[in-house]
Order: structure tokens, then C-alpha cells, then sequence
């Protein structure tokens, strides 16, 4: 960042909608994790045969023919389609870890400043925004009675209260709602 670059974190609105997407960020971030750890194992793998991975990516490099086939050994071609696996994998890994440390910061920030909250302002919010439960409902399940402008007035006092906490800047809010709605919803 350069002189007079200066972070801007988000809004109240984008709160709002950063909670509404929190379920299916932690969903992704979880995802992420899984294909990571599957792409790790790929590449570790002992249980694999050297010569059925050298086959396998082979085989779409040769014409198929009535001719029969002699192996060769491993020559400047074989060795070109391992470091090209080996390649795309670590770069797929990398992505990976780059998409999951941004969107895991995210969440971490999150569920850190949802555990500031009162047990009614967490209530509130997470029957708003993570289930979507209309105002109505949540009254009802409200321990303690309360009428819905004072609901809204708890939610919005919360919201306000998160803002400075949350220090998530305009830059990852836009990268994860931007990784919601194109991958998760795709």
C-alpha cells in the first residue's frame, strides 16, 4: 500500500449482507478446505503406481492406431507432462490457499465479534440474518417478550456496534461476495 492509500472498511448495508452470506461462506470456506486436502493427498499419494500416473497422462498425447505399441522409457516428453501435473497441481493448491486464508480471515472476524454480543443481540441477528426468519417469528421465540421496533432497534444498535469491531475492509467483502454468488450459487 502506498502513501495515502488508506483502508476503507465496510458499511452497515454490507454488513447486512456479509451476515446473510456467512452460512454459505463458512459452507465454501469448508469446501475449499476439502479440495485442498484432496489436491495435498493427490500429490503425496504412495498408493498410486509411478507408471499407471505416467500412462494416464499419456495417453491423450498418442494417436490411437492398429499399430501396437511399444513402450519407451521416460524421455523429455514424459518428463514434461510430470513437471506440468506437479505444476498444475501446486498452482490449483495455491489458489486454494490464497481463496481460503481471505475468506477464513472473513469468517474468523465474524464469529470473533459474535461472541461480543449480548446472548439477545446474537439471537436477533442470527435468526435475521443467518436463518432468515421473519420479525414476527423471532419475537415469538424471544425468551424475553419484546415488541419488534425495539427488535429492530437492538438489531440496528447491534450492527452499529459490530461495524468498528468487524475491521473487514471493502476489498474482502467484495471478494467474498463475489466467491458466494459465483461459486457457491453456480
Amino acid at each position: 500500500m502506498g502513501e495515502g492509500d488508506k483502508l476503507t472498511y465496510i458499511t452497515y448495508s454490507q454488513v447486512e449482507e456479509l451476515l446473510k452470506s456467512y452460512p454459505k461462506l463458512k459452507s465454501y470456506l469448508k469446501i475449499l478446505q476439502i479440495e485442498l486436502e484432496r489436491l495435498y493427498y493427490e500429490g503425496k499419494n504412495n498408493n498410486i503406481n509411478f507408471d499407471d500416473v505416467l500412462y494416464s497422462l499419456a495417453i491423450g498425447n498418442r494417436v490411437m492406431t492398429d499399430m501396437p505399441y511399444a513402450a519407451t522409457s521416460p524421455g523429455d516428453k514424459m518428463t514434461n507432462i510430470i513437471f506440468a501435473k506437479d505444476r498444475i497441481i501446486n498452482n490449483e493448491m495455491k489458489v486454494l490457499m490464497q481463496n481460503i486464508n481471505a475468506i477464513g480471515e472473513v469468517v474468523e472476524k465474524l464469529i470473533s465479534v459474535l461472541n461480543c454480543l449480548t446472548t439477545q443481540e446474537r439471537q436477533i441477528i442470527e435468526l435475521r440474518y443467518f436463518e432468515d426468519i421473519p420479525w414476527r417469528e423471532i419475537l415469538k421465540s424471544n425468551a424475553a417478550y419484546i415488541e419488534e421496533r425495539k427488535a429492530k432497534r437492538i438489531r440496528r444498535a447491534t450492527i452499529e456496534k459490530m461495524l468498528p469491531l468487524l475491521r473487514i475492509t471493502t476489498e474482502q467483502f467484495e471478494f467474498c461476495i463475489r466467491k458466494v454468488k459465483k461459486d457457491v450459487v453456480d
